[in-house]
């Protein structure tokens, strides 16, 4: 994100937002482990996080914020992981807490 700020492009206040919740969910987790829970609630937050990241695209963001936003997805991904969601499992979580509908089906050639 300094990076992104430093070369002046836009930050877009969802992708700050999706940090301190990203932050949030990491506690939320370590506080479920100590008493013993399940860590559902650090999975959601964690999710809430990846999705606000997502509004960057549509907010505008540049290419350094879209690394960060590719950044908070894989770190999602990977949380989801530590908290025992299934290998496969975890990023298709992720890209539906994005809203990810996949590619676009092709249509044959382009018609000019």
């Amino acid at each position: 994100m300094i990076t992104a700020l430093d070369d002046g492009e836009p930050v877009p206040v969802c992708l700050p937002t999706s940090l301190t919740t990203l932050a949030g969910s990491v506690e939320l987790m370590r506080q479920e482990w100590a008493r013993g829970a399940e860590p559902e609630a650090a999975r959601g937050r964690a999710l809430r996080g990846a999705a606000e990241s997502a509004k960057a695209y549509e907010e505008g963001v540049g290419f350094s914020g879209g690394v960060v936003v590719a950044q908070v997805r894989t770190t999602v991904t990977d949380l989801l992981r530590a908290t025992g969601v299934e290998y496969a499992e975890a990023p298709r979580l992720v890209r539906r807490a994005i809203g990810w509908r996949g590619r676009a089906a092709r249509r044959g050639p382009a018609r000019t």
